[in-house]
């Protein structure tokens, strides 16, 4: 649904009691996590609310911005119809690209922006499409803030059990979503430090996890563990 940048905030219920949620068969439920963070969210979600007999998960950031109605049909449809990848995922697009408009701090921001991930071997979590079966087999650390690159790292890796396989993940050409970038040269400089952050842990979590082999036999049960 196009609705607003912020919109959902503060009232899940009643954005998704708009009309485009009650056309066709759909079913919505809203939870209230009393403990906060994405990883938190992510377990309860794979492991608590989501059938067992699930197929295919969408996850998307709240705050996102889907402008073709073809998207999440043709990630699906790419995903279903391949017989390698796991995770399927769309191209992500700061909003600022789309304005005709931009003042000179916006267009610095977007001049120096780069690609921040490759695309076609990362997730960026704010929408992917992922088979399910896979997705039930991992637990996220609880506080991590490279989110991630740390699912991704597992989804490619078998759960640390297998060498990296990249046909483990799909990009979907022509499918998109915008999401809200940060509209000053503070947040774009806080927002790169968070990542770097967010690498350097994963970075000495894999480390940690390649370095013991009781570990590997089971990564998700003792991350869920610990």
């Amino acid at each position: 649904v196009d609705l607003p940048f912020g919109s959902y905030q503060g009232n899940s219920k009643e954005a998704l009691s708009t009309q485009a949620f009650q056309n066709g068969n759909i079913t919505v439920f809203v939870h209230n996590l009393v403990r906060a963070g994405k990883s938190n969210a992510w377990n309860e979600l794979i492991h608590t609310f989501a059938s067992p007999n699930t197929d295919f998960i969408f996850l998307l950031d709240a705050d996102i911005r889907i402008p073709e109605t073809t998207t999440l049909q043709l990630v699906l449809d790419r995903l279903n119809q391949s017989k390698t990848a796991r995770v399927a995922v769309d191209e992500s697009v700061k909003d600022l690209s789309e304005e005709a408009h931009k003042s000179t701090t916006e267009r610095l921001i977007l001049a120096a922006s780069g690609t921040a991930y490759n695309t076609r071997t990362a997730i960026a979590g704010a929408l992917y499409c992922a088979r399910f079966e896979v997705l039930k087999s991992i637990w996220m650390p609880i506080g991590l803030p490279g989110e991630d690159g740390f699912l991704i790292a597992m989804i490619l890796t078998s759960n640390f059990t297998k060498d990296e396989n990249l046909d483990c993940i799909i990009f979907v050409e022509g499918a998109r979503h915008i999401f809200e970038s940060m509209r000053s040269i503070r947040g774009v400089f806080h927002h790169n430090i968070r990542l770097a952050i967010g690498t350097a842990i994963n970075v000495l979590l894999f480390k940690h996890i390649r370095e013991s082999q009781s570990i590997q036999k089971d990564v998700s049960n003792y991350i869920r563990q610990r």
